[in-house]
C-alpha cells in the first residue's frame, strides 16, 4: 500500500485523482516503476530547469514534498526588493509558476499586470493583514524578514507611501508589529478624542503597551509612543506619603521627572496640532497640580543649597571639572546621565529664588551679592581658586589641560527664551552633546566631573488668556512671567509671599501653579518661579574608574620652559614596571596647541616599559603653546606642559 504524502491534503483535485488511480493500480497487483511526482507537466519542467547540479536525493525530496524546488517565500522578498530584476533573472516557465503561486499567496485572482503592480499588491496584502490582524503565517514571516533587513527599508517605505489606509479602521485591533506610522498618528488622534471626552482608555493603554513592547518594527514606529505610555500609566499614588521637602525632591527625581520628560517630547512631536495636544496637556496638568499642591504645602522648610557649589567641588587634589548648564532642569540631567559610559551619584540641590540666571549663577560662583555680569562672577571664583580655567563647553578639546576646570553651557536657556515651545525640539541634541563632552573629559584624564545648573524651567504650555495669573494689586517694583517683586506685603491667597530681599526689593511673590503672571512676550518656556521643575537642580557627580594604563610622561618639561631658537624637542619616557601583564604598551601621539588651536600632531609612538621617544617641532609664532600627549585608543591626556620661548637674546651673532 502506498503511503500518502505529508502534504496530500494540499493537492488540487486533479492531483489527488491521479495519485489515487496509481494507488488503485498497485492495490490490484499492477507493477509501477519510478517515483510518483504530483507535479503537473509545467511544474515538472520547472523542477527540471531548477535541478541543475542536484542529485537523485534532491528529486526524491521534491517528489515527497520535503524539498520545494522553488523558494517562493524568498523570491517574494526579492520581488518586493527589486521587481523588474527578479522577473528578468527568472526563466519564463519558472516565472509563470512563481507568479501563479504569488497570486495564490495573497488570495487574489491572477491578472495580467506589470511586475511592479504585483509587488505593490503583495505589500498591500501584508499591510491589510496587519491592519485587520488577520495576516497569514506565511505573509507574516515574509514581513518579518523585510523589517529585519536594512536593505529592504527604502523599498518598504516606498510601498507604505503608496498604501491607502482604509476608512474606519479600528486602530486598537491592529497587529502590534505593524510598520505603518500613520496608524500610530491615527491612534494619537483617537486617544486625544477619548481623553477629551473622558472615555475609558483601557484599550488605548493596551495598544501602546503592545506597540512599545514590539521589537520587530522598531524602526517603523513613532518614537513618541513611549511618552504616551508614560502619561497613560502614570499615578501619583505615593505622593501623599511624603512629609518633607527632601522626600518630595527624591520623589520628583525618581517618579515625576520621567513624566516631565514625556510631556516635553509630546510638545515637540505634536506642537503643530494644538487641538490634538490639549487633552494630553490637560491630563499632565492634573498630575502636576497634585505635585504642586504637595510641594507648596512643604515650602516652609525650603532652603537653597547651591551657594559655593563650584568652589566646594573643585577643592582638593585631582583633575576636576564642573559643568554648569543654564536652564538644565532635572529630567534633562537624568537623560544626560543615562547616556554616559560611567555611573555616578545623582544628588540634587535647591536653587535660590527667584530662579533666574543671574541669581543662581552668582551663588554657584560664590558671589556675596547678585552679579548680573558673567565676567564679574568668573573673577570672583578665580579669586578663590587662582588656577581655575573657565571655558564655554563647545571650546573643549585636547589642548585644555587645566586641573581645575569650569565649563559653561547656555544653549538650553537661550533657545527656550528665544523660541519658547518651538525651542524644545533642540533639547534632545543638547542631551547628546553634553553627554559626549562628559565622556570626552574622562578620556582626557579628568578624575571627576560635576554637572549642575543655575535653575530649571517650566513648560507653561498652550495657554488661553484665562490660564494666566493676574499680577497682584499693589506697589509692584518688578513683574516678570514667573515672579513679582515688591517692598510691601500684598494680600492675595493665590500667591506665595517670600520675605526675602532680592536686589532692591524686600518681598518676592510667586504663583501657586506652573502658569505665568500676565506679562509681555511669548509664553511656553519660563523660569523664575517656585516649582520643583524650576528649583530642584542636579548636583551630579561622575568618576572615572578606568583601569590604569602604562604611565608615559614628558621628561624635559624644564627645558621646554626656556626654548631658544625656532625648534624644540619633546622627550617621552614610559614608566618602569615589573608586572607588564596590564601595562605592556601604550600608543600615544604628541599634539602641539597654540592659543587653544591644534597646530601639529606627531606620528604614533609605541611606548613599552622604560622606553624613550623624542620628537622635534617648530615653535609656533603664537602665545600659549602647549604640548599634550594623547593616548590614541582612549584619547586620554597622558601628560602635558607649556612651551615658553627664552626671553634672553642670543648674542652670538653680534661677535
Amino acid at each position: 500500500m502506498l503511503n500518502l504524502p505529508a502534504n496530500f491534503e494540499t493537492y488540487a483535485e486533479a492531483r489527488k485523482s491521479g495519485f489515487m488511480k496509481m494507488k488503485e493500480i498497485k492495490d490490484n497487483g499492477g507493477r509501477i516503476v519510478g517515483v510518483y511526482c504530483s507535479f503537473v507537466p509545467q511544474e515538472l519542467l520547472m523542477a527540471a530547469k531548477l535541478s541543475k547540479g542536484k542529485d537523485l536525493n534532491w528529486w526524491h525530496g521534491v517528489s515527497q514534498g520535503i524539498i520545494k524546488p522553488l523558494d517562493t517565500d524568498g523570491l517574494v522578498i526579492d520581488l518586493l526588493h527589486h521587481p523588474k530584476e527578479t522577473k528578468k533573472n527568472m526563466d519564463g516557465d519558472v516565472w509563470t509558476i512563481f507568479e501563479s503561486e504569488v497570486y495564490s499567496l495573497i488570495s487574489k485572482p491572477q491578472t495580467k499586470q506589470p511586475v511592479e503592480v504585483l509587488a505593490q499588491a503583495v505589500a498591500d496584502s501584508i499591510f491589510d493583514g496587519l491592519i485587520h490582524n488577520n495576516i497569514s503565517d506565511r505573509l507574516l514571516k515574509i514581513y518579518y524578514k523585510c523589517v529585519d533587513s536594512n536593505s529592504m527599508r527604502e523599498p518598504l517605505l516606498n510601498y507604505i507611501e503608496k498604501y491607502k489606509i482604509p476608512q474606519g479602521v479600528s486602530v486598537l485591533d491592529t497587529h502590534p508589529d505593524h510598520c505603518l506610522i500613520e496608524l500610530d498618528r491615527l491612534y494619537f488622534k483617537q486617544l486625544s478624542a477619548a481623553l477629551e471626552n473622558n472615555e475609558y482608555i483601557i484599550g488605548f493603554q493596551q495598544y501602546v503597551h503592545n506597540r512599545t513592547k514590539s521589537k520587530k518594527a522598531e524602526a517603523y514606529k513613532a518614537g513618541w509612543l513611549k511618552d504616551v505610555k508614560v502619561l497613560l500609566d502614570f499615578e501619583n499614588g505615593k505622593l501623599y506619603e511624603i512629609n518633607t521637602i527632601s522626600q518630595l525632591a527624591t520623589y520628583y527625581q525618581s517618579h515625576f521627572a520621567p513624566l516631565d520628560s514625556a510631556i516635553r517630547h509630546l510638545y515637540v512631536a505634536w506642537l503643530q496640532e494644538e487641538k490634538l495636544l490639549r487633552p494630553y496637556q490637560y491630563r499632565y496638568e492634573q498630575y502636576n497640580k497634585e505635585l504642586l499642591d504637595r510641594w507648596f504645602g512643604l515650602i516652609g522648610e525650603y532652603k537653597p543649597t547651591q551657594r559655593n557649589f563650584i568652589a566646594d567641588k573643585l577643592s582638593g587634589n585631582g583633575r576636576k571639572v564642573v559643568i554648569v548648564c543654564d536652564g538644565l532642569r532635572l529630567e534633562i540631567a537624568e537623560a544626560i546621565a543615562d547616556k554616559l559610559k560611567v555611573k555616578g551619584i545623582r544628588n540634587m540641590a535647591f536653587a535660590e529664588l527667584p530662579s533666574v540666571t543671574e541669581n543662581g549663577m552668582s551663588l554657584l560662583f560664590g558671589c556675596a551679592e547678585v552679579e548680573d555680569i558673567a565676567q564679574t562672577r568668573y573673577s570672583n571664583l578665580k579669586a578663590m581658586i587662582p588656577d581655575v580655567e573657565i571655558l564655554q563647553l563647545e571650546k573643549l578639546n585636547s589642548g585644555v589641560t587645566a586641573n581645575k576646570l569650569v565649563l559653561m553651557f547656555g544653549d538650553i536657556d537661550q533657545v527656550g527664551e528665544k523660541k519658547q515651545l518651538a525651542g524644545l525640539k533642540d533639547i534632545n541634541a543638547y542631551e547628546v552633546f553634553v553627554s559626549e563632552k562628559i565622556n570626552e573629559l574622562f578620556s582626557m584624564g579628568y578624575s571627576k566631573v560635576y554637572l549642575t545648573a543655575d535653575h530649571g524651567f517650566v513648560i507653561t504650555g498652550i495657554l488661553d488668556e484665562a490660564d494666566k495669573i493676574p499680577v497682584p494689586a499693589g506697589d509692584i517694583i518688578k513683574s516678570e512671567e514667573r515672579f513679582c517683586l515688591a517692598n510691601d506685603t500684598l494680600d492675595n491667597e493665590n500667591i506665595i509671599v517670600r520675605n526675602q530681599k532680592y536686589k532692591d526689593s524686600q518681598y518676592q511673590y510667586y504663583t501657586k501653579s506652573d502658569k505665568p503672571f500676565v506679562s509681555k512676550g511669548a509664553y511656553g518656556y519660563a523660569h523664575g518661579g517656585f516649582t520643583p521643575q524650576e528649583c530642584i537642580i542636579p548636583a551630579y557627580e561622575f568618576a572615572n574608574d578606568n583601569q590604569e594604563s602604562l604611565g608615559v610622561s614628558i621628561v624635559n618639561k624644564s627645558a621646554l620652559q626656556n626654548v631658544t631658537g625656532t625648534y624644540f624637542t619633546v622627550k617621552l619616557k614610559a614608566e618602569s614596571v615589573e608586572n607588564t601583564l596590564f601595562k605592556a604598551e601604550r600608543k600615544v601621539v604628541i599634539q602641539i596647541y597654540g592659543n587653544g588651536t591644534l597646530m601639529s600632531t606627531s606620528s604614533v609612538y609605541r611606548m613599552t616599559p622604560s622606553s624613550v621617544q623624542e620628537a622635534e617641532f617648530a615653535l609656533a609664532a603664537t602665545d600659549n603653546v602647549k604640548v599634550v600627549v594623547v593616548d590614541i585608543q582612549t584619547q586620554q591626556q597622558v601628560d602635558f606642559c607649556d612651551v615658553k620661548k627664552s626671553v634672553s637674546r642670543d648674542l652670538d651673532d653680534l661677535f
